[in-house]
């Protein structure tokens, strides 16, 4: 099968497979975008309810320490406060607070120097602390405070630290309680190192005010710092106090998709992270095969209309191969067959009336032609001839091999009787058909009322149809005037 740019099967089935494959591919990909765009706010919302759930544990948990270091603390009275041997008994007597720190428990004095732990160690007790923030915080803003997480100085382990003031009647400090919690504790952050985000992904505890990832998943990365601001957009958002999800670029330049959810009352956030090749690897298999199915039925619609259109114009170029063979083997022109009465049936019929009417006037044309020819030589017989009888013969002659009539006769009206015509000259096909006939100009006569005798008594071209050899055969005395 030739393949011809120009061909109008191949105009036809392009602009076609054009015009289906762009309705097909924007449909699809209008659908896909809708599609895709409600897999991730669904996805999202999903991501933000699961960080909202983590976040609202971790809060429970943190209130919880509060609760029972606040508690302890109102039991600490100035008498007790100013005995460290009875101070360090009261902590060893918490039963509660033992379970909840397991890092230990200090009490502070106002000028921060430590008074009293459980269990005891001399590296914090006499030394001061009032340079670390959970009690300066405290003392500055009468407050609960939560510690900056970082490595114990003696536990050796990552943790961090929970303190609350202790008053005297009066609403004096008197010093500081403080709680030291290891970040491996799952009575802490069990969720968060549990949460893993699919396969890739993980879910973190971040502190905004330190910019440091306080506990996480994977636990290879706690306290690392933050990435700078500018680096992730939507870490920066969340550092500010944003609530809610988004796509980002991370620091290690992956797409992901991110939601965090702040832990009241505290300086933190937990933050869920999912890469997007990840997230929405369903939905991106959905539309390749989306997009394959759609270019699988374009494939048909082509093919379809490929088939259908060579169909309906397989006249047309059966034609133009009948057309071909005319003009190159000189065939001549020749009607053109009708397959279909359709649009390219009525163009066929078209052609075939004009075809008609070509030819018709073609042989008006050659009448007048040869009409033209035979008075140029009967004009020039009657310049030549030497006598009536020669002029006479050689005008026969010429009406039949000039003029192509198949008998041609000259006969001249008789002033008799009968009023008869007598035949003087004649040539072509006669088979003694002049022998034969009776002709007459009488109009009295039946047989002075043909076209020989209506035009010799009218003397005007009177015409009748011409005789065929079998008729000359047939017509003896029949035939006249």
């Amino acid at each position: 099968m030739r393949f011809n740019i120009r061909s109008l099967k191949v105009k036809i089935t392009l602009v076609v497979l054009l015009l289906s494959l762009g309705s097909i591919w924007f449909v699809t990909y209008l659908t896909i975008a809708k599609l895709q765009g409600d897999f991730a706010e669904v996805l999202a919302n999903q991501q933000f309810s699961s960080t909202s759930y983590a976040a609202a544990e971790v809060e429970q948990r943190i209130l919880h320490r509060f609760e029972e270091l606040a508690l302890a603390a109102s039991e600490i009275t100035p008498k007790l406060f100013a005995d460290s041997d009875r101070l360090t008994e009261f902590l060893a007597s918490r039963s509660e607070l033992k379970r909840l720190f397991g890092n230990g428990v200090l009490i502070i004095s106002s000028d921060g120097i430590g008074i009293a732990r459980h269990p005891a160690d001399p590296a914090q007790l006499k030394s001061s602390l009032k340079d670390y923030e959970y009690f300066r915080d405290i003392m500055e803003a009468k407050k609960n405070a939560i510690g900056k997480a970082r490595i114990g100085i003696v536990t050796k382990i990552p943790g961090v630290a929970f303190s609350v003031p202790i008053n005297d009647a009066t609403g004096k400090i008197l010093g500081v309680l403080v709680g030291y919690t290891a970040i491996s504790d799952p009575s802490l952050f069990g969720q968060i190192q549990l949460a893993v985000q699919g396969i890739s992904g993980w879910t973190a505890v971040n502190d905004a005010r330190y910019r440091l990832i306080v506990a996480i998943s994977d636990a290879n990365r706690a306290l690392q710092p933050l990435p700078e601001p500018g680096i992730n957009k939507m870490l920066d958002k969340f550092v500010a106090g944003y609530e809610g999800s988004g796509i980002t670029i991370n620091s290690q330049g992956i797409e992901v998709l991110t939601s965090a959810k702040n832990i009241p009352g505290t300086n933190w956030f937990v933050q869920a992270v999912l890469p997007t090749s990840e997230a929405f690897a369903p939905s991106r298999a959905m539309a390749s095969r989306a997009y394959s199915m759609a270019f699988i039925l374009s494939m048909l619609i082509g093919l379809i209309v490929w088939i259908f259109v060579q169909r309906i114009l397989t006249p047309l170029a059966t034609t133009s191969e009948l057309v071909r063979g005319m003009t190159e083997r000189n065939a001549g022109l020749q009607q053109l067959p009708v397959v279909r009465h359709d649009e390219v049936g009525e163009l066929l019929n078209g052609f075939n009336t004009l075809f008609n009417q070509v030819n018709e006037g073609n042989a008006e044309q050659k009448r007048l032609n040869r009409a033209l020819r035979l008075l140029s030589d009967c004009n020039l017989s009657l310049v030549r001839a030497q006598d009536q009888q020669q002029l006479l013969d050689d005008l026969c002659r010429l009406v039949v091999e000039s003029g192509g009539y198949l008998m041609a006769w000259i006969g001249l009206a008789e002033f008799n009787a009968e009023k008869s015509v007598r035949p003087v000259a004649q040539s072509g096909y006669e088979e003694d058909y002049l022998k034969n006939v009776r002709i007459s100009w009488s109009a009295d006569q039946a047989i002075g009322r043909g076209p020989i005798g209506m035009a010799i008594r009218s003397g005007s071209t009177n015409s009748v149809y011409p005789p065929t050899r079998t008729s000359l055969k047939k017509a003896g005395s029949h035939i006249g005037g």
